[in-house]
């Protein structure tokens, strides 16, 4: 499982989800996309944007 994988679970509220999954078909908003976003920045820093 990835990091990413990991963090979708977290704010979503679903362990189910995997690395295949579609956060849009998993009920996620747009609040959600902007905290996956932060979140993703928090814990991966500048390796996310290599």
């Amino acid at each position: 499982m990835t990091a990413l994988t990991e963090i979708w679970r977290e704010i979503l509220g679903n362990p189910g989800l995997g690395e295949n999954s579609e956060l849009l078909e998993n009920d996620a908003t747009s609040l959600h996309i902007l905290q996956i976003t932060a979140q993703t920045y928090s814990v991966l820093g500048d390796s996310c944007t290599s």
